[in-house]
């Protein structure tokens, strides 16, 4: 059998051949001369010495053997008729390389659509070009063909469930949020394949699969007291009828109490007379009320949030019984949760910017809540009651209005920057009626309301008790002692004997006598629990100057015998005692004093002088120059710090 090496093209020799092969050996060939063989050039002459080395006809040398006719280089030799090997091809006719063979007669082999191979034009093994059309690839081999979510069967992309096809045949999740799934206030998130609902902030999950929502922004931070501005869920009426709704959150005015703030926006709202019931109702159905502003810096925090001025508040005119209902802003009170409570409008008791005019007048009726009228924006707006009137429209702002300013102290309310309008309470701007809370709205102490002077001596001065001119409150009377407040209602600057929860639980680092035309100022210990501490101990001696004490009483023609001038908490002589105060005797000792100035004076007769309990005994009938003189007196204290944290 013939064999072919890899890379080369040779044929084996005729006896010719191998007789020049025989020649060089015995006498050497040049190295760069070709051996030239019969046949090799000329078509191989004589079949290749009749038929090369083989024996017999049709082997090999012979006629169509390799060499022979058409043979290598040959007529029609590689490439020539009857290609490699001549007619009859490699080893006789019929052989490898005959007609047609390799390089034979008709050259290369012609491509057609059934010899698969890729040939010709073909686009495929035996498709496109000249041939059938291929068929369409197949879309996938395996699933991660098909993308995200993506299924392959028999090479065609199908999606799971909250997947789709895209244009370019991958398979991309389904947004479903877009569609609202989730029910109420719930919050979609979308996730591959499909989508959660959630709970808003405020809202918490049941075991139902609902949410549960608090009723305000005051609850809320007061369960989580880091909780921040913001838009949380909250459910005004809990079970009742109203929905829940999402509400702006106010965390951080007024130390962090809570306000709730809901915007509605509603062509309906209309202006004209008798327009309020159609705004008030709008809040109803939220289980709302009327936004009541409670403090300065409140209302400044609803003018942001609501993206300019008010149009109507939750304020309205008290009724006195001897002129109707009120005029200016110290006779009106807001509203909240169906009781009175402090709010804020302006600086002053005048609720308008019109040179002299005055509003709110108190023209109208109790039912008639503040609206704002369109005269500028005179800061927070110029207000007035007008017949259930509403002068701006098509929005209203509600609130449960379960919030308002929560100071611990006086102080406290002068730190918060505080300014309200108390109705019926105070004159104008800081000083008035607050509520109090001396441990928080967590602690167990019940919040109350005392007055906060916070113009004299620095402010942040907490009124404790108050004594009238002709006061009941003699040095052994149970009130200073006492456990529980005393005419406590009686909260503003009025005459009465009054004694308040601030007496009782405020920390006391200096306490205030203002009497007359003055004021005492004096420090007390470090630490000292509250007012009702000092006077249920012994003589506490404080260190004011005589000429202080005068002065309250100075300008009425009072004044202080020259001697003795013990003063302090728990003043006690032989003779005379005052709860806080100072002894004076025209002797030079306290033995026998015979004036004092003060509260809870012993009220003892001297010299045919009057008993006085709070105010000013002279002593003229025992060397006094001036008279004796009952005053108003009104016991402050202030602490050290200020109590919020």
């Amino acid at each position: 059998m013939l064999r072919r090496r890899r890379g080369a093209s040779r044929k084996f020799m005729g006896f010719n051949g191998l007789m020049v092969l025989a020649l060089c050996c015995l006498t050497g060939c040049p190295d760069d001369d070709p051996i030239f063989l019969p046949g090799a050039d000329d078509g191989g002459a004589d079949g290749g010495l009749d038929g090369g080395m083989d024996a017999g006809a049709g082997g090999a040398g012979a006629e169509g053997g390799m060499g022979g006719a058409g043979g290598a280089g040959g007529m029609g030799g590689m490439g020539g008729a009857g290609g490699m090997g001549g007619a009859g091809g490699m080893g006789g006719a019929g052989g490898m390389g005959g007609a047609g063979g390799m390089g034979g007669a008709g050259g290369a082999v012609v491509p057609t659509c059934e010899d698969g191979i890729q040939n010709g034009d073909e686009a495929g093994v035996d498709c496109g070009g000249a041939c059938p059309a291929c068929p369409p690839p197949p879309d996938c081999v395996e699933n991660a063909d098909c993308g995200e979510g993506g299924i392959c069967t028999d090479g065609v992309c199908a999606c799971e469930e909250g997947f789709e096809l895209s244009e370019d045949g991958e398979c991309v999740d389904v947004n479903e949020c877009p569609d609202a799934p989730c029910p109420g206030l719930q919050v979609c998130t979308n996730l591959p394949g499909g989508f959660a609902c959630d709970c808003p902030a405020g809202g918490a999950p049941t075991e139902g699969g609902a949410c549960s929502y608090l009723a305000s922004c005051r609850q809320i931070k007061a369960a989580n007291p880091a909780a921040a501005d913001g838009e949380y869920a909250i459910d005004a009426d809990g079970d009742g009828p109203a929905p829940a709704v999402m509400a702006m959150c106010d965390m951080t005015t007024d130390g962090g109490v809570g306000y709730t703030v809901v915007k509605v926006v509603d062509d309906a709202l209309a202006t004209g007379p008798d327009a309020q019931p159609a705004y008030q109702a709008a809040c109803a159905a939220l289980g709302m009320e009327l936004i009541v502003p409670r403090s300065r810096d409140h209302m400044q925090s609803l003018i942001a949030l609501n993206g300019g001025l008010l149009n109507i508040v939750g304020v309205y005119p008290d009724v006195r019984e001897d002129r109707g209902p009120g005029r200016g802003l110290n006779e009106f009170s807001g509203r909240c949760q169906g009781q009175r409570c402090d709010f804020w409008l302006a600086d002053t008791n005048n609720g308008s910017c019109l040179d002299g005019g005055f509003e709110p007048n108190g023209n109208n009726t109790p039912e008639s809540a503040l609206v704002r009228q369109p005269l500028g924006d005179c800061g927070s707006g110029s207000w007035d009651d007008q017949l259930l009137g509403v002068e701006i429209g098509g929005f209203v702002v509600c609130s449960p209005n379960d919030a308002g300013p929560a100071p611990r102290s006086c102080l406290d309310a002068l730190e918060l920057g505080l300014r309200i309008n108390p109705g019926g309470r105070t004159a104008e701007g800081q000083n008035g009626v607050y509520q109090l809370d001396t441990d928080g709205p967590d602690g167990p102490l019940a919040p109350y309301e005392a007055w906060c002077q916070q113009d004299v001596a620095g402010g942040g001065w907490t009124l404790a008790l108050k004594t009238q001119a002709d006061s009941a409150f003699r040095y052994d009377h149970p009130v200073w002692t006492h456990d529980r407040p005393v005419n406590e209602r009686a909260t503003d600057l009025g005459i009465s004997d009054s004694m308040y929860a601030s007496y009782l639980q405020l920390p006391v680092h200096q306490a205030m006598l203002r009497m007359g035309d003055g004021e005492v100022v004096v420090d007390l210990p470090p630490g000292t629990p509250s007012m009702r501490s000092v006077m249920a101990g012994g003589y506490l001696e404080t260190h004011a100057g005589r000429f202080d004490w005068i002065n309250m009483v100075a300008d009425r023609m009072g004044g202080l015998q020259a001697n003795c001038n013990a003063q302090g908490f728990n003043v006690d002589s032989a003779l005379r005692r005052v709860r806080f105060g100072i002894l004076g005797n025209n002797e030079p000792d306290c033995s026998s004093p015979d004036s004092f100035i003060g509260i809870g004076h012993s009220a003892e007769v001297a010299c045919g002088d009057v008993g006085i309990i709070s105010g000013n005994n002279a002593g003229t009938r025992c060397g006094g120059e001036r008279a004796s003189l009952r005053l108003q007196g009104y016991l402050f204290v202030r602490e050290a710090a200020p109590q919020q944290p």
